[in-house]
């Protein structure tokens, strides 16, 4: 099993064709935090258009309809119109899951275990996060719990669960979404309660600090499932 890390993810960029892409992921299966907007929903996309079934995450209602109808018919669509047919293994399904309730790990378990995923997990994405700024000599202890149950405890707690219950497959990924303010000088990454935003540069101290420990997270798991782990460092924008 191989870990990493990584600052972005790969898109599929508007108006390619699917014929573009390797069905090279027939039969494996993705779960994907934070699946509904962003490098979530671009992950889950481009893994889907390979032909990998997935299991996407959310907090609401609209988010679960974007997952589980839009984005599922968004995959059909691309694949219409090329010599390709869409596999018929493949499945599309969102969950409300959310990184800040104790039961995450479990509820994402339960549902892999239902006849759409039969209990396989090829590819794990921690997409979702708090990004809590977190000013010094400002913060309670509730905002740090906070958040490190969704940034740290909950990510640990998802792999125990589909470890336990012997879920992921051979050859399988863990894959944390990190971000460039984990290794920006920490000048940059502390915000002092007397200064603006603007005066103190880039201030999300305690998400910088918890993309640090996702990182570290990721050569535990490699070390611990005897595989190796990856980085890929990429360009941040903004």
């Amino acid at each position: 099993m191989a870990a990493s890390s990584t600052s972005d993810a790969p898109t599929l960029a508007s108006g390619q064709s699917v014929s573009c892409c390797r069905l090279d992921l027939v039969g494996r299966v993705a779960v994907i935090t934070g699946a509904s907007r962003g490098i979530g929903l671009a992950n889950a996309l481009h893994l889907a258009v390979r032909g990998c079934s997935i299991l996407g995450t959310c907090t609401n209602e609209a988010s679960l309809e974007l997952i589980s109808s839009v984005l599922d018919s968004e995959v059909t669509q691309s694949y219409k119109g090329t010599a390709r047919q869409r596999p018929i293994q493949l499945r599309i399904k969102g969950l409300i899951a959310d990184l800040f309730s104790l039961g995450c790990s479990a509820l994402i378990a339960n549902q892999l275990e239902e006849e759409s995923f039969n209990g396989r997990v090829g590819i794990l994405i921690n997409s979702a996060s708090d990004p809590m700024s977190g000013t010094i000599g400002e913060m309670n202890v509730q905002e740090v719990q906070h958040s490190l149950l969704g940034n740290i405890q909950t990510p640990v707690m998802i792999v125990d669960e589909l470890a336990r219950r012997r879920f992921f497959q051979l050859n399988s990924r863990i894959i944390y979404i990190s971000s460039i303010r984990s290794k920006q000088p920490w000048s940059r990454q502390v915000s002092i309660s007397n200064r603006t935003h603007s005066e103190s540069g880039t201030v999300l101290l305690m998400y910088a600090a918890g993309k640090s420990a996702g990182e570290s997270l990721c050569r535990t798991w490699a070390q611990a499932f005897g595989g190796k782990e990856e980085k890929i460092c990429c360009q941040h924008t903004t």
